[in-house]
């Protein structure tokens, strides 16, 4: 998963420069920010994403197992050392999600093959 993290790092400046000019239809973009709290340390994906004077704000959008922090829908800022992954849709198939890639090998693999086809580059 580090691995993961740190190509989707690596590539988070491909995946602003699409957010900035969808020119092929791009559309869902989400991103994975780390949330730590005092009950530790939980990556959320955060949708309906806004960049403005420097910030960045989204909307968290999955419910929290560990940290009691932040809930599903709540808006926050994102500053850019918290994000762990991206993605969005192109030609209808997901672009980016490194972190999902390590995880097919431990999922069933009726489920696994579903999510591959939906990547781009699986």
């Amino acid at each position: 998963i580090l691995a993961a993290i740190a190509k989707a790092r690596e590539s988070l400046p491909q995946f602003w420069q699409v957010f900035e000019d969808r020119g092929r239809g791009e559309s869902d973009f989400a991103l994975k920010v780390k949330i730590t709290d005092k009950n530790g340390t939980e990556h959320f994906w955060a949708t309906e994403i806004e960049r403005k004077d420097g910030r960045t704000m989204a909307t968290i959008n999955n419910d929290p197992n560990i940290v009691s922090s932040v809930k599903l829908g709540d808006r926050i800022e994102i500053p850019e050392a918290d994000i762990s992954d991206w993605l969005y849709i192109r030609d209808e198939k997901m672009v980016g999600n490194e972190t999902l890639r390590p995880l097919l090998k431990r999922m069933p693999a009726e489920e696994a093959e579903k999510l591959e086809a939906m990547m781009a580059d699986p």
